[in-house]
């Protein structure tokens, strides 16, 4: 895993902790990520689940679905 990959779980448990102590379950949640020595926020939807994430070269991916599904479903 990479650094990056970790960072986001680590960070996605700490949000995931806090926002469960403040009664209702959020509609959203956000991340942050380091990507290219920056951090930048995401906003995604809580019935989202990120499943993949890379960089190559000067691009970047990081893609979502509906938590219990995979990319192909």
């Amino acid at each position: 895993m990479t650094r990056v990959t970790v960072f986001s779980a680590a960070l996605c448990a700490l949000l995931a902790t806090s926002a469960s102590a403040q009664g209702p379950a959020p509609t959203t949640f956000k991340v942050i990520s380091p990507i290219f020595g920056q951090l930048v926020m995401f906003s995604l939807p809580a019935s989202f689940a990120t499943v993949f994430e890379n960089t190559k070269g000067t691009n970047y991916v990081r893609e979502a679905v509906l938590k219990g599904e995979t990319v192909k479903s």
